[in-house]
């Protein structure tokens, strides 16, 4: 989550890089979450 200082700036500012790269980076995230938690699950 963004704070709201830096989401200001990026809706003034708009960089579809930086923010292709925040998206890919969530997306990780959650890819490695659920690697982390199917297994306790299974």
């Amino acid at each position: 989550m963004a704070a709201p200082g830096a989401l200001a700036v990026g809706q003034r500012r708009p960089k579809p890089m930086i923010a292709g790269v925040t998206e890919a980076m969530c997306l990780l995230l959650v890819f490695i979450a659920v690697i982390i938690i199917c297994p306790h699950l299974a």
